[in-house]
């Protein structure tokens, strides 16, 4: 408890520590970026302690068996629910954003894949949806499973999770359904110790990444040409993200402590046109670029403490899966946010939902 508290600090600390280093504007030809005042570190913090709202949720009412079921349940009715409008929108194309609110919040562009339509409902993009019909999928096999541990009838979940599956198909997100196809293999297989164990494992991984990128022991070029295996322009765009990384995150080591603060500093800009040069995908070069590593160490811990906590102890909590299946959707998640900005409410609630359990039981 006293760890989760001290991350819950380093995070709230992290951006007054940013606005102290980054008090001097940045001038990019006619680009002018402000230097950092007292009052930013305010309104970062305040953004910060809203977007944990949700971990405390997790952590004070889902921090049971029973909680942690509910959890898997929601996950996996809600998905089944928006593979309708889902549905609708691969036939149509994306426009119930259109239709209800008047905007779409998204570029239609990058929606259009494969001469069909990425579905995007009333998200922000066609991977929000991609990721969340990835949970809902292993939600469902592990409620399946679960439900075969129990002897009772498991064979609705197993249907809802080939349903969530197929329609994550039509989705054309190609990330997610690795990510769904994987975890899913995972968890209807494999037993509650090896799951854990890779758990463990891809969280390490998250935690470091940026140091494991930077020393070139992540497979960066085996990733592109898989993706050129399957498809030229997915490859395309995959190298164009591992480039921009690659040139965000030498530009973060020249402050790696505190980052460089908000305002868009953490960008590469043209130093003659001052147009920005660079896209930030990945949560962990945002967050790094941002806040540096204290900030890192502070957002990226409260989300993998849970499962190393849970593993040191999982000799303790019995036969279910249930646990360890929300650990496992948790660390689907964690693999999302390295090629994608996906830290959104439902990460929180998973990560404080596993805290809470480990906390409490």
């Amino acid at each position: 408890r006293q760890i989760l508290l001290g991350l819950v600090g380093v995070i709230v600390v992290a951006p007054i520590l940013t606005v102290l280093q980054n008090t001097q504007p940045l001038v990019y030809g006619p680009t002018f970026l402000p230097g950092l005042r007292l009052y930013d570190a305010f309104g970062l913090i305040s953004q910060i302690l809203v977007s944990l709202i949700p971990f405390w949720l997790g952590l004070r009412y889902l921090n049971s068996r029973e909680g942690n079921e509910a959890l898997l349940q929601a996950l996996a009715i809600s998905g089944l629910i928006y593979t309708i409008p889902a549905l609708l929108e691969v036939r149509l194309s994306p426009q119930l954003h259109n239709w209800v609110y008047g905007f779409s919040p998204f570029d239609f562009i990058q929606q259009v894949r494969d001469g069909g339509f990425r579905p995007v409902v009333f998200l922000n993009h066609g991977l929000m949806l991609g990721i969340y019909l990835c949970m809902s999928v292993i939600s469902a096999f592990i409620l399946y499973r679960e439900a075969r541990r129990q002897e009772r009838n498991a064979f609705g979940w197993f249907v809802a999770g080939l349903w969530l599956l197929f329609v994550l198909v039509l989705s054309k997100a190609l990330g997610a359904l690795m990510i769904a196809s994987v975890f899913a293999l995972i968890v209807f297989f494999l037993g509650r110790r090896v799951q854990i164990t890779i758990a463990v494992v891809l969280a390490f991984v998250v935690m470091f990444y940026p140091m494991l990128r930077g020393a070139g022991w992540i497979p960066v070029d085996l990733a592109h040409e898989i993706a050129l295996s399957i498809d030229a322009d997915r490859a395309a765009s995959l190298k164009f993200r591992l480039d921009n990384e690659d040139a965000l995150l030498d530009h973060a080591n020249r402050k790696p402590f505190s980052g460089w603060g908000s305002w868009g500093r953490h960008g590469i800009f043209d130093p003659q046109t001052g147009r920005m040069t660079s896209i930030t995908d990945g949560m962990w070069i945002i967050i790094i670029g941002v806040y540096g590593w204290f900030g890192y160490i502070g957002r990226f811990g409260l989300l993998t403490l849970p499962i190393l906590l849970y593993a040191l102890r999982r000799s303790t909590y019995g036969p279910s899966y249930i646990v360890p299946g929300v650990i496992m959707v948790l660390a689907a998640n964690l693999v999302d946010l390295l090629p994608n900005a996906g830290l959104v409410n439902y990460v929180w609630l998973l990560a404080g939902a596993v805290a809470g359990y480990v906390v409490w039981q």
